[in-house]
């Protein structure tokens, strides 16, 4: 390795005036080599110039007028930390002088009398060769060993800003600079010093955003460079010719001389390495030339600065994807608790299958309208096209293909074989999921009681068509028959308009009902979609397309499974539900829902006195419902600070039992009767009473079911009494059993 020597600073120490300018000439005949060449004449003055200036090399005489050179050189060892490099010249020629010399630090010897000028120039210049080789490796060696500690030490850490400050700090140890930078681009190509290491005299830097315009335009100029692995090493930044403004922001600095160094990332595609930053040296004193040995230094350590950067970012974006993934878990499971609610439901059939006629998944109505337990759907037993009537596949044929061209069907009617081997008309509707559109949700309708009633009908009307014929055909034979027949007839039409009446009560009791159920069904759809809107609003761009693809097809599943639910009620509407009478202990309901409702009774301090009720064929579940709506109201509807007062008295009135239910409540006013018993209206905000306007709807709904009547009066200031007349007995009871 080749080593310049710019400049030799030489003592001559010589009581000789003669012998020091015969040095003197012969080193200043060396051309290449620049001396720095003083002189003293005694061992006091060499001790006293030592003190102020230390020379790289002592041209020490022998024998001085004050010491000698061995004395003198001890003398040096204790006044310096390093001693220079010492040539011994003495006037005559003494081996064991010369052992002594070398041992007391001379690096050589020579004869004064046979001392030549390309002898002392060729000492000289290689003994400052051989130091500075030395000096040079020294500091290699301590260099790499300090590149060494500071990339393992970044590359033990995750956290990116104690990664970005190690690195800064060891990196101004390294080179033994006044500053540190670590700046990080933005995509315009200005951006921040995210770390920095800086002696206390200098401006600190740290947090700086930079945005001049010209240094950004410059900036992305160089970066074509940097991208490359290009360094900028200024010596002097007065003397470049760096723009005015850039300039400015150098000198607001204080910055002498500047050394940049690309941060690049490891390729990672074809586009090839990506520009994360700079790591950037500072000399604010004075300027300083930047030497190939720093360079090289500062480019090693921005590469182990590279890695580490990439690492800390590659664990903090697995962080934040687990943390992502965790609570899109969590989301999700919300979603499915709201499915879960959804298929629990008993208003209607619901099933998950495929368009093969697998069935995977039910609920308890579905499985109730086809007649079989869950332990035979769990065993795989179900197939819906094995349930369905060999000559109704093609119904399910045909609704599959419109559903698979436009994702739900057109419900329709059909009929299932259910366990027993009897047949059970349903009204079907489906949606299909998945890709390739295989995958389905279907809903299911009992129409059982509907399709009762048109036969009724139908029979009805046939009946009378037929005795219609018959009468007229009589009444050609025989006129003395005309008055019975047109009786017999009025009679038989009058039924008719009564059956008629039933049949349109009955479908406006579904009608009604229908609009409970499309009220509860519909709100586990709408949190459904409330999810998907939420995963589409706060994690799309965490998502893949696939991921992106299957939220719009969940939304979109939603929103037709709504349509579809909204068209399947509306459709049953035109159909009932049958409930067995079964003869009921009034007094055992009304114990049941005052235990029920003890809570509120307690915190409303209110009292209820109850008289001995009978016993009367009727419902059970629509007995309690009823009376713990009408107890609930009387309860909820008091007046501030009164405490309820709440009497149940029965009275028998021609056959049928009146049960009366008083409170001293809000009451209402009478103009409002018939309003209060309509579905979801309401005499008062919401705010100052909670509920749903279905409470009183549903009272009369159920006392209309078992043949009877509720009404109400509220006389000024003495609350609400509201009287309901039940039948004894039922006309048409279904399924009778005992209590």
């Amino acid at each position: 390795m080749a080593v310049s020597l710019p400049s030799i600073t030489i003592l001559l120490v010589d009581d000789s005036e003669i012998d020091r300018a015969v040095s003197r000439r012969y080193l200043e005949s060396a051309e290449a080599i620049d001396y720095k060449i003083f002189d003293c004449g005694s061992g006091e003055e060499a001790l006293t110039f030592c003190q102020q200036t230390c020379p790289d090399v002592i041209l020490l005489d022998y024998l001085l007028p004050d010491t000698d050179g061995l004395e003198l050189m001890s003398a040096l060892k204790r006044q310096l930390e390093l001693l220079p490099l010492i040539i011994l010249l003495t006037g005559q020629g003494d081996e064991a002088t010369a052992v002594e010399a070398m041992k007391s630090g001379a690096k050589d010897y020579f004869i004064k009398g046979q001392l030549t000028a390309e002898k002392l120039v060729k000492s000289v210049a290689n003994l400052v060769t051989a130091r500075n080789l030395r000096v040079q490796f020294q500091r290699q060696r301590q260099q790499g060993e300090l590149l060494t500690r500071i990339a393992l030490s970044v590359n033990r850490m995750v956290e990116l800003p104690q990664i970005l400050q190690t690195a800064a700090d060891g990196a101004r140890q390294l080179l033994g600079c006044d500053r540190i930078l670590i700046y990080q681009f933005e995509p315009d190509m200005s951006g921040t010093v995210v770390a920095e290491s800086v002696l206390a005299e200098w401006t600190a830097a740290i947090g700086q955003h930079l945005e001049d315009n010209c240094f950004q335009g410059e900036q992305s100029h160089q970066a074509e460079k940097y991208q490359q692995g290009h360094t900028l090493a200024i010596s002097d930044v007065e003397s470049s010719h760096l723009s005015a403004c850039h300039l400015n922001l150098l000198q607001r600095f204080q910055v002498k001389a500047n050394l940049v160094v690309p941060i690049l990332f490891a390729e990672t595609s074809m586009d090839g390495s990506k520009l994360w930053g700079l790591l950037i040296a500072h000399h604010c004193q004075a300027p300083h030339r930047w030497s190939a040995v720093e360079q090289e230094l500062l480019s090693d350590l921005s590469v182990q600065v590279a890695s580490a950067i990439q690492h800390a970012e590659l664990i903090a974006n697995q962080q934040l994807t687990l943390k992502q993934q965790q609570e899109t878990r969590q989301v999700l499971r919300k979603a499915q608790e709201q499915i879960g609610q959804f298929l629990q439901s008993d208003l209607i059939g619901i099933l998950f299958g495929n368009i093969s006629g697998k069935v995977q998944e039910t609920n308890d109505e579905f499985l109730r309208i086809i007649g079989y337990s869950r332990q035979e759907l769990e065993a795989g037993t179900i197939r819906w096209d094995k349930i369905t009537p060999p000559e109704l596949l093609a119904k399910d044929h045909a609704g599959i293909a419109e559903a698979q061209r436009n994702g739900s069907c057109t419900p329709y009617e059909k009929e299932y074989i259910r366990k027993d081997g009897s047949r059970i008309p349903v009204l079907v509707g489906y949606v299909l999921l998945g890709i390739d559109r295989t995958e389905s949700i279907a809903f299911v309708l009992d129409i059982t009681v509907r399709k009762g009633a048109e036969q009724a009908l139908q029979a009805a009307k046939n009946e009378l068509e037929q005795r219609v014929q018959d009468r007229t055909a009589e009444l050609t034979q025989a006129n003395t028959q005309l008055h019975a027949e047109a009786a017999e007839r009025l009679e038989r039409e009058q039924q008719l308009r009564k059956t008629a009446h039933q049949l349109e009560r009955s479908n406006q009791a579904l009608k009604d009902f229908a609009y409970v159920a499309s009220h509860d069904l519909q709100e586990p759809l709408r949190k459904i979609q409330a999810f998907g809107d939420l995963l589409q609003k706060k994690y799309s761009s965490q998502l893949d397309e696939q991921g992106q693809r299957f939220i719009n097809r969940m939304q979109s599943a939603a929103n037709r499974m709504q349509i579809l639910i909204r068209d399947l009620l509306a459709y049953s509407r035109l159909n009932t539900k049958v409930q067995p009478f079964i003869s009921v202990n009034l007094n055992t309901i009304l114990t049941e829902v005052l235990a029920d409702l003890e809570t509120k009774i307690e915190k409303t301090a209110g009292h209820v006195e109850v008289s001995h009720l009978p016993s009367l064929e009727a419902a059970p579940v629509q007995m309690r419902q009823l009376f713990q709506n009408l107890i609930g109201n009387a309860l909820k509807f008091h007046r501030p600070d009164i405490p309820p007062r709440i009497t149940v008295s029965y009275v028998e009135v021609d056959q049928a039992a009146e049960i009366q239910i008083r409170d001293n409540g809000i009451g209402f006013d009478l103009q409002y009767l018939d309003r209060i018993f309509t579905p979801f209206e309401r005499l008062h905000l919401q705010s100052d009473y909670e509920g749903t306007g279905m409470g009183l709807a549903i009272c009369r709904k159920i006392v209309e079911n078992h043949g009877g009547e509720l009404t109400a009066v509220s006389p000024d200031n003495e609350g609400a009494t509201f009287v309901l007349t039940l039948p004894y007995t039922q006309l048409n009871s279904v399924a009778l059993t005992s209590p």
